[in-house]
């Protein structure tokens, strides 16, 4: 899907041609229409741009000569220096599509054909790339740079016959918002972002003297609201008295089924003149008389019968114990649990895990997500074995707490390298103009991330991952001056670079960091 995603990216850029010097370099490239039939005159490399709300169905390159053999070369990133995302809704979107492996910038080949007696190069999908953002739940329209190489002369053909490019002005209806709806108006098109619902429930509330139909479809706004249009898949009868109930996992499945990404189109037909009132379901009650926990507030463990509780909404979570105690959580569906690996309902249990006289344990994002999907109503329920009374903050684990929920690396003092969920920090100021070297001096090997924030995936391929190395035994990993100086950019708001490592081994490696200056 993703590859798809950026084929159709490519594709609209392709879709033009240079006017006098526009498209010659980055920084001024040739805009593109959603309607283009032209010339190019190769062999020649030009810049491109466009947003995502814009971009076509196919396209099709037709070389000057019959004997084509080389594609046009195309590299897709969002900057023109590669590498560089400051702008933060630009930074966001980097930060959701790296779980598909992405890395900026891209390269693409064309398909050849053999077409009206020559050969020729298309890049086609089936849907626009603004609709296969959607499906990532990435719902805002985002501008893109493209450099392309033509190695020969030829014409550019566009069709931008999307269902989203002819959909995308329709009316979005949020959470909170009341819609008058007039009668009989089968004309009305209505955009449903379930997406944006998927961690709450939901309820459509009809306020109207007679029935109202509410149809749902997938891929195309403008359906017919009838049982046999191939693009509705579902329907429902809304009356005063009976409100339509979705519930935060029922809205997950709609989007995971339906497998067109989180935004529907919908019509809204009723005989009279009436309003749809989409509102947020209030959470079920605690159950059992469990705590709720809160976000940077202290609470007190002396035994495993106390019960606690988180809402499923916290997508990712920190919790760190102040003391220096032993400590186990235990996290369930249902509060009649008994803390131990095989009690009945367990969802998953984590031991705290001890550095530098501190105990604490991590719920990554991906996790959580799993997590959700278990969970029978509103909250997780948890309860926690350890030693002796121990105090415990709960804090949300983002950008914004990188600095405080991580561990600093010292210039030429050791540090110990425990679970690969801890993150660690690096103040840029101590680096910069030197030649740095991470020693390991323990067996095994020991992939080592170095990245832009704390929030990354595990991967070398991460758009947020600056450097990746698997340190072998007694190995090294060795950071020169310009690669060092070259992150400058990449420093977050409080000065720092992040780190993390996956031992091979268990227990706790033990590295230098030398910090050499040339």
């Amino acid at each position: 899907m993703i590859k798809r995603l950026f084929f159709a990216l490519a594709v609209v850029l392709m879709a033009t041609t240079a006017v006098a010097q526009t498209g010659l370099t980055c920084e001024d490239p040739i805009p593109v229409d959603k309607n283009y039939k032209g010339k190019v005159d190769g062999p020649c490399e030009l810049w491109y741009t466009a947003n995502t709300y814009d971009l076509p169905l196919n396209v099709y390159f037709s070389p000057d000569s019959a004997g084509s053999v080389m594609s046009p070369e195309i590299y897709i990133d969002f900057t023109c220096t590669p590498g560089v995302y400051e702008d933060k809704k630009l930074d966001s979107l980097l930060t959701k599509v790296s779980i598909f492996g992405i890395e900026l910038p891209m390269e693409f080949m064309c398909d050849g054909v053999f077409r009206n007696g020559k050969n020729e190069w298309d890049l086609s999908v089936s849907k626009s790339y603004r609709e296969q953002l959607a499906e990532s739940g990435i719902t805002y329209n985002v501008a893109a740079l493209i450099r392309v190489v033509y190695h020969e002369s030829g014409s550019i053909s566009l069709t931008p016959d999307t269902a989203f490019t002819s959909c995308m002005d329709n009316e979005y209806v949020f959470l909170s918002d009341t819609i008058e709806i007039q009668p009989n108006d089968s004309n009305r098109i209505l955009v449903f972002p379930f997406t944006d619902w998927q961690n709450d429930s939901i309820r459509f509330v009809w306020e109207g003297e007679q029935t109202a139909d509410v149809w749902l479809a997938r891929q195309y706004c403008k359906f017919t609201p009838n049982a046999t249009s191939s693009f509705v898949w579902d329907r429902y009868q809304l009356t005063a008295e009976n409100p339509r109930k979705l519930q935060s996992q029922e809205i997950v499945n709609i989007i995971k089924e339906q497998k067109e990404g989180g935004i529907y189109y919908g019509k809204v037909i009723a005989p009279v003149a009436g309003k749809l009132i989409v509102e947020k379901i209030p959470m079920s009650p605690i159950k059992g008389g469990a705590t709720l926990l809160e976000y940077g507030k202290a609470f007190e463990v002396t035994d495993a019968n106390q019960l606690f509780c988180f809402p499923r909404t916290w997508a990712a979570t920190e919790f760190v114990s102040t003391a220096n105690k032993d400590l186990t959580m235990y996290m369930s569906t249902t509060p009649e649990f008994i803390p131990s690996v095989d009690a009945t309902n367990l969802i998953t249990y984590h031991p705290f895990s001890a550095l530098n006289g501190q105990f604490y344990n991590s719920i990554s994002y991906t996790e959580m997500e799993s997590i959700k999907k278990s969970i029978l109503d509103d909250y997780v329920y948890v309860r926690f074995q350890c030693v002796s009374k121990t105090t415990i903050i709960v804090e949300p684990w983002s950008t914004t707490s990188c600095a405080n929920n991580s561990f600093m690396i010292r210039p030429n003092q050791p540090f110990e390298v425990g679970s690969q969920l801890t993150i660690y920090r690096m103040l840029y100021e101590d680096w910069k103009n030197c030649v740095v070297t991470i020693k390991r001096t323990d067996s095994g090997n020991l992939p080592t991330y170095i990245a832009d924030t704390c929030e990354f995936t595990l991967s070398s391929s991460s758009p947020r991952v600056l450097k990746y190395a698997n340190i072998k035994r007694k190995g090294s990993l060795k950071l020169d001056t310009a690669t060092i100086n070259s992150w400058v950019s990449r420093v977050d708001a409080d000065g720092y670079l992040y780190a993390r490592f996956t031992p091979s081994s268990s227990g706790n490696a033990i590295f230098e960091v030398e910090r050499l200056q040339k």
